[in-house]
């Protein structure tokens, strides 16, 4: 089919911290301003964005933004399957759990007491240790990717005629037990696909099933979700499942193939906004499995010098503006994804897109998103005054980031920075000598003055990795 042209989105100015309006209680309101969030998304011919916000088990917004198809045009909906990438890891950990529940492994389990092939290299990793990050394995997409330039040449519109080898689940067990652990287990943290991978081949081991059996008997079907399933590899692509693009040259570009379909584990299931909605809800009632052993999978990893990882089992433990936080993304072809779940509150938003383009507004439209439901109970930072000459010093250009750096500007008495995808941040001072952005107040600004006379501008916001993410650009005198 004939390549669409492609059309930007850009997210509509952010509502300030500082505004005077009172925030509304009422959820039909709620969700208007969640659409006129997504308004850029909802109006142009290209792939969006599918928006889901559950309160408590209960679904209070869901809905699509964009094409799921655009040669034919056909609209994302609640209905409209999506491939979660990493978001699935937050389902393998729950498989895990599930089946510890039942007795069928134990998390101090060694792996190799079920894959024999890892015993050689890897005698001391334990089954938690997949799950937590900590059993020093190399990521196996990265390993496979560095086997050189046609292994690399993914994700892509189709397999093509330089197809390479797509290995099985064996095959590529096999060959990540012959690779050298890159740290002894529990010593270090480094994220990577390889170690839930490992966990749903393990629970196929102690299980006796296949682990697209396991989890739908044990996960979805209790949590009533039909629209569910893991990508098979060997059979038709999912009825209505969303095409995923990235930007090329002549317009939207598939981006429908990658050589690693048979993995399971780490990426692979297919899913709804209105399934995920009944995933959440069971979450929300400790529905799969008791509430003391759900806690498992939310609860943070240690290393062995008792180091926190801020971890859990396919979840990013963290704090919001005084509000525990469990979160993940996800990165698949050109699924971007991302889940924040507030217990407290009882707040869960998701965001599913099949716009590559879309990574870099990920974070920042979710805690928009989440900030619709959230802010009446948000602690906002300490706010300090800075005089105008203070402020004029810092303004200018700042180098790095992209062709346009980061302008930043005095306007109305605060500072105005102009981040890559070309929405503006208001910055606020703090007391502690950083600056928040107003509206998005998880994302943090600092300024710090060199002797030779640069000016480096540090932009940071909460990761999805475990680790708070930090860019660097600078400014000359």
């Amino acid at each position: 089919p004939a390549q669409q042209a492609c059309e930007a989105a850009t997210p509509p100015p952010i509502a300030p911290s500082t505004s005077a309006t009172p925030p509304v209680a009422d959820a039909a309101a709620r969700s208007r301003e969640v659409d006129a969030l997504f308004a850029p998304w909802a109006a142009r011919a290209g792939p969006g964005v599918g928006v889901l916000v559950v309160h408590r088990g209960r679904v209070v917004h869901a809905a699509g933004y964009g094409m799921a198809d655009v040669a034919s045009r056909r609209p994302i909906t609640p209905r409209t399957p999506f491939e979660l990438a990493s978001l699935s890891k937050q389902i393998t950990g729950m498989a895990v759990v599930h089946l510890a529940r039942q007795g069928g492994l134990h998390y101090r389990d060694s792996v190799a007491a079920y894959l024999p092939a890892f015993r050689a290299r890897y005698p001391g990793v334990q089954v938690r240790d997949l799950l937590n990050h900590t059993g020093g394995f190399y990521d196996y997409i990265a390993w496979f990717r560095a086997r050189g330039p046609a292994y690399d040449a993914f994700p892509r519109t189709e397999r093509g005629t330089e197809a390479v080898h797509e290995p099985t689940m064996a095959e590529m067990l096999d060959s990540l037990a012959a690779q050298p652990p890159r740290f002894p287990p529990g010593v270090g943290w480094a994220y990577d696909n390889t170690g839930y991978l490992l966990a749903a081949a393990v629970v196929e081991k102690a299980s006796g099933v296949s682990f697209a059996e396991y989890v739908r008997n044990n996960l979805f079907r209790p949590a009533g979700m039909t629209a569910s399933s893991l990508v098979d590899p060997y059979g038709p692509r999912p009825r209505d499942l969303a095409h995923s693009y990235t930007c090329g040259r002549g317009g939207w570009q598939l981006l429908d193939y990658t050589p690693l379909e048979r993995q399971m584990g780490a990426v692979g299931v297919v899913s709804t906004l209105e399934d995920l909605g009944r995933w959440y809800a069971a979450l929300d009632a400790s529905a799969l499995v008791p509430p003391a052993l759900q806690q498992e999978a939310f609860t943070t990893g240690y290393l062995q010098g008792g180091q926190p990882i801020d971890y859990g089992f396919g979840w990013v433990l963290g704090n919001t503006m005084g509000m525990e936080r469990q979160a993940h993304g996800g990165w698949w072809k050109g699924f971007r994804n991302i889940s924040l779940r507030f217990p407290q509150p009882g707040i869960t938003v998701v965001l599913l897109s099949n716009d590559a383009g879309f990574s870099s507004l990920r974070n920042e439209m979710a805690y928009r998103t989440a900030r619709i439901y959230l802010r009446d109970g948000l602690r906002l930072p300490a706010v300090a005054a800075l005089p105008a000459d203070s402020l004029a010093r810092l303004a200018g250009t700042y180098a790095g980031g992209g062709p346009r750096g980061y302008p930043v500007r005095v306007d109305a008495g605060a500072l105005v920075v102009t981040v890559p995808s070309g929405t503006e941040r208001r910055l606020i001072p703090t007391t502690d000598g950083e600056f928040f952005v107003d509206g998005i107040e998880e994302e943090r600004f600092r300024f710090v003055a060199d002797p030779d006379g640069t000016t480096r501008l540090i932009r940071m916001e909460f990761g999805l990795g475990g680790t708070v993410r930090s860019w660097t650009v600078t400014r000359r005198r």
